[in-house]
């Protein structure tokens, strides 16, 4: 009865390191899912009503018409053109069983706001990685059904090798 139990300990602990390896990966996928899908959000030109961007200064509004290059100068509030390139590039996920990590390099000029009026200037990180409850409800049900395919495809390992012995 002794070497039962101890079998059924040592199935269970391994279950439970299968299961963390499974929602591990499932967060993996999930980071990368937003990334190619959530985040090109933010640079349509909705993006600013969606995500409420805050309004941007008069004089920036203005440099970014006579400097700006590209569909991105007529757009108000959306970083459509620096900031949209450097976030496709070489992006690196990193994850836990309970949360995901994406990083990726953005422009100096996102990641530190202005600094002649900060309370007033926008901040671009923060508007990057801002959520809608439709994102947040796109990405729960992506993993939901990543999860359940992987679970499926373990469970289906462990009853195949439970079978063989």
């Amino acid at each position: 009865m002794m070497i039962l139990m101890g079998t059924v300990r040592q199935r269970i602990k391994g279950l439970e390191k299968e299961f963390k390896a499974i929602t591990k990966r499932t967060m993996l996928e999930t980071g990368a899912f937003w990334h190619q899908t959530i985040l090109p959000r933010h640079f349509t030109w909705v993006a600013h009503g969606e995500y409420h961007h805050k309004d941007r200064m008069p004089k920036w509004k203005k440099d970014k018409k006579e400097i700006g290059k590209g569909e991105g100068k007529f757009l108000d509030n959306v970083m459509f053109g620096r900031t949209r390139r450097y976030t496709k590039v070489g992006p690196r996920y990193t994850a836990t069983s309970n949360r995901c990590r994406v990083i990726f390099s953005v422009p100096a000029y996102t990641a530190t706001p202005g600094h002649d009026a900060p309370e007033q200037h926008p901040k671009p990180a923060q508007e990057l990685i801002a959520h809608t409850d439709r994102d947040r409800t796109v990405m729960a049900k992506y993993y939901d059904e990543r999860l359940d395919l992987h679970a499926g495809d373990a469970l289906l390992r462990a009853a195949y090798y439970t079978t063989q012995f």
